[in-house]
């Protein structure tokens, strides 16, 4: 609904060229309008729609003012042209950020204000495209505050999200990477190999977690309620370390020294071991 309300713009470029071509007095009013409608509105619909630079404005903007010529000349209002005038003009709002889409905004601006003085009455279609040229270059500049939030927000959504990601990785995936790590330790140090199995039977359960971890995270990224870390490998390795019938004396007092060093969670309980 969004991008069709977008492009409701086009509406009015039929029936403002047909009735320009109908009531049109003379070639050169039919001149600027065909010229306008078919060099400046591919130009519009393209910048709209993305595909081509907007910088391409400045085309448009001149082929305007060469319609608007044409106009002058026949002392007459073409509808069409400056319904296409108003629509680049709120495009160089929207998108003109540098010096010349300002300076090609004024230009074309004082053209279509001072073709319409030209006419009988040029007093009132003067007032009256003043003010409809400040509404569209009014409407362009609020579109390129839109697209400036819009953008805003969505930098600071992709940063909560990975400082959200950089946290789960933290608290569950490196706290099992790290009891992994202190397990392979102390499994080396020791002659037992009971102990060695049970080490590495809970390294692989550490593994399977962590990479249960990750899945989660790469397929459902959305925001999850804050948990605290798990530390289901540290404590047990505690245990297997410090067992008196796992391994001898040095053995134990290495791998409680190493899970002391290594491992914040569980400090204590390794260091008040026998």
């Amino acid at each position: 609904m969004r991008r069709l309300i977008a492009w409701l713009w086009l509406i009015p470029v039929p029936l403002t060229f047909g009735f320009d071509l109908v009531t049109g007095t003379g070639w050169p009013v039919i001149a600027g309008t065909v010229l306008a409608a078919a060099a400046v509105l591919p130009i519009l619909v393209r910048i709209h729609a993305g595909r081509t630079p907007s910088r391409a404005l400045r085309i448009a903007v001149l082929g305007l003012l060469v319609s608007l010529g044409f106009v002058a000349i026949a002392a007459t209002l073409s509808l069409t042209v400056l319904w296409l005038s108003l629509i680049t003009l709120a495009l160089l709002g929207r998108f003109g950020a540098r010096p010349r889409a300002s300076v090609a905004m004024a230009v074309l601006a004082l053209a279509n204000i001072t073709v319409a003085g030209m006419l009988p009455d040029g007093l009132i279609f003067g007032l009256v495209s003043t003010i409809v040229i400040i509404v569209a270059i009014s409407i362009g500049l609020m579109q390129r505050f839109t697209d400036r939030s819009l953008a805003e927000r969505r930098a600071t959504a992709a940063e909560a999200e990975r400082r959200r990601i950089a946290t789960e990785l933290h608290d569950v995936i490196a706290h099992e990477i790290t009891g992994i790590v202190v397990l392979a330790q102390a499994a080396g140090r020791s002659d037992n190999a009971q102990l060695t199995s049970t080490a590495l039977g809970r390294i692989e359960a550490s593994g399977t977690r962590a990479l249960d971890e990750i899945r989660r995270l790469v397929r459902r990224p959305a925001p999850r309620p804050h948990r605290a870390p798990r530390s289901p490998t540290a404590p047990k390795l505690c245990a297997i370390g410090s067992s008196p019938s796992a391994t001898g004396r040095r053995s134990r007092s290495m791998s409680a020294r190493s899970t002391t060093r290594q491992c914040g969670r569980c400090s204590t309980v390794c260091s008040s071991r026998p």
